[in-house]
């Protein structure tokens, strides 16, 4: 059911969209973006290979997933500001379940590497998503 995972994704990325609301401009998946000269975030959702869980009356699958952020900041001032950002992305994402999706503890931000005129680090949120098969 790809409308499923479809939704799924779109309940994340209202969740970053509402919560992370004026921390930073995000870079949205598949659209375009002008990179600004503050700090911003990147998502992306990476989807696993799905099991089923259960069969009979209630079909349920479950697929694994990861949501990746990257979180850019300008090199020179240090990492302060962009391991804070990646800190508060753990805050919204860790251990929490919501349509039908259900976090595990996120990673701590990977060590920052500077590429292309940005420092960046990367917070991992991984998850399980449950759905249910007519």
């Amino acid at each position: 059911m790809a409308s499923a995972l479809k939704t799924a994704e779109g309940a994340i990325m209202a969740r970053i969209n509402t919560e992370w609301a004026s921390a930073t401009e995000i870079a949205w998946p598949g659209r375009r973006f002008t990179k600004p000269d503050a700090s911003w975030i990147r998502p992306a959702v990476i989807w696993g290979d799905g099991f089923m869980q259960t069969a009979g009356p209630t079909n349920r699958n479950q697929i694994p997933g990861v949501l990746k952020i990257q979180v850019f900041g300008k090199p020179g001032n240090g990492e302060g500001e962009i391991k804070g950002y990646a800190d508060s992305i753990r805050d919204i994402f860790n251990r929490v379940e919501f349509s039908g999706l259900r976090f595990d503890a996120p990673s701590g931000p990977k060590p920052a590497v500077e590429r292309n005129d940005w420092l960046q680090t990367v917070v991992d949120c991984p998850f399980i998503f449950e759905e249910v098969v007519s």
